[in-house]
């Protein structure tokens, strides 16, 4: 079983969010990545609206199968960016 408090300080510790913000100084942060994919790969990733609708649905579903927190995405006409949380092999996963 997952210590939920344990690991909630362990993400506002990774992500810098445990110490002020000072502006112009650089705020340390572990575990997060970046992921996206190429826009030339396809013409669009969705046929409609409710395509869409049903993208946003599978990102939901399929994000609790792994131990990540999404931070931010975007989803584009021909590609994808995800800004994760975790260690980068579940990560990889989550966006494979």
């Amino acid at each position: 079983m997952i210590d939920i408090e344990k690991r909630l300080s362990d993400i506002v510790s990774d992500l810098g969010l445990d110490r002020p913000f000072v502006k112009g100084q650089p705020v340390h942060v572990r575990n997060c990545w970046h992921f996206y994919s190429s826009g030339d790969s396809v013409d669009a990733l969705f046929k409609n609206a409710e395509d869409f609708r049903e993208g946003m649905n599978r990102i939901f579903v399929v994000s609790y199968r792994f131990d990540i927190l999404i931070i931010a995405f975007v989803l584009m006409d021909t590609h994808v960016h995800f800004i994760l949380y975790g260690e980068f092999e579940e990560c990889s996963r989550f966006v494979h």
